[in-house]
């Protein structure tokens, strides 16, 4: 009964699943963290070792608080045994610190073994983020040579908000900027960002190929700087929040973080390890079999799918043999 419901509830149509893959990315090192250390001792390794994988679970679950979950603490006490490698690295201060005298931090960078650290985030019952995450164009509207509101172009917005893009990295959310190139300036005007034309604004993401656009405004506010953000969606209204600091990028970066969460909580699944399901899957659009290959490649990456097979040709249409874990809920929101 179970997969009969579910097969008649999957229909697939193949142009919808190519649009999804497209707006998705895999952010680089993700199975990777770092973590200062003063001796190369086994107590410091170990403790290093723990405090990299904290950044991972971050990554993998959503939540910036995982360290302090009750069902996180298996994982993280014996974090030595998801170790794929490890290597002791010097990172240079930054120019302000090398000025004030600061000298090379030693870290340890270690690299966790993806099957049996997903394996132990599902054992646990801790919530799991696919990594392959949705890209996000971001916008950013803020004081240049050129006036008080202008359009950032993406070298400007990587060398001014260095905080913004390390805390994407951190949390695991490929984001993308824009050139702000002759395309761009046909397509957006500051005014459309002040005003949160979406309709305007989404055409312009449309280049960019992402699955969500959020819109970053700077400006001076005495002191401090302020950050608002806003989350642009569909026939829903815009999501505002704002976020201070001394200067242009730590608003940025305090701020980021409500994003992310806004993600986590929309992708991240709880997911019973080894209860796994079995149930047909129909998809509708394949003509030829580069079409057959891309479904198969997509589904194939999704972190629930245990294996994905071809059963049958009804109407044209081909039905795969999917075995998942989880509910058939999760496998909807995952696809």
């Amino acid at each position: 009964m179970t997969a009969l419901r579910a097969s008649l509830f999957f229909v697939l149509v193949l142009t919808a699943v190519t649009a999804q893959a497209q707006g998705t990315a895999r952010p680089a090192n993700f199975y990777q963290g770092t973590a200062p250390i003063n001796s190369r001792s086994e107590a410091a390794r170990l403790a290093a070792t723990r405090t990299a994988l904290d950044q991972v679970l971050v990554r993998m679950t959503g939540d910036v608080s995982i360290s302090l979950s009750e069902a996180a603490q298996p994982i993280l006490q014996s974090a030595s045994r998801y170790v794929r490698n490890f290597r002791y690295v010097e990172v240079p201060p930054s120019e302000d610190q090398a000025l004030a005298g600061a000298q090379a931090e030693q870290q340890l960078l270690v690299e966790f073994e993806p099957e049996a650290l997903m394996q132990a985030v599902k054992n646990f019952r801790l919530p799991l983020w696919d990594e392959l995450r949705p890209v996000t164009a971001v916008w950013v509207l803020g004081p240049t040579e050129q006036g008080a509101r202008q359009l950032w172009p993406a070298s400007r917005i990587e060398l001014q908000l260095p905080a913004l893009v390390q805390a994407a990295e951190r949390r695991g959310v490929p984001l993308r900027f824009p050139l702000m190139d002759a395309s761009d300036r046909s397509a957006i005007s500051p005014l459309d960002v002040v005003a949160q034309d979406y309709a305007r604004i989404d055409a312009a993401s449309a280049r960019y190929n992402a699955r969500h656009i959020l819109l970053l405004r700077l400006q001076p506010q005495g002191r401090l700087w302020s950050a608002q953000w806003a989350l642009l969606r569909p026939n829903e209204p815009a999501q505002i929040w704002e976020s201070f600091g001394d200067d242009g990028n730590t608003a940025s970066r305090g701020g980021f973080d409500a994003f992310a969460d806004v993600l986590a909580r929309q992708y991240a699944l709880r997911i019973a390890a080894g209860w796994v399901q079995t149930t047909r899957l129909r998809v509708v659009g394949l003509n030829t079999l580069a079409d057959y290959a891309r479904v198969l490649r997509y589904l194939e990456q999704l972190g629930l799918v245990e294996s994905v097979q071809p059963r049958e040709i009804i109407n044209g249409d081909l039905v795969f043999l999917v075995n998942f874990e989880g509910g058939l809920d999760d496998l909807q929101r995952s696809i």
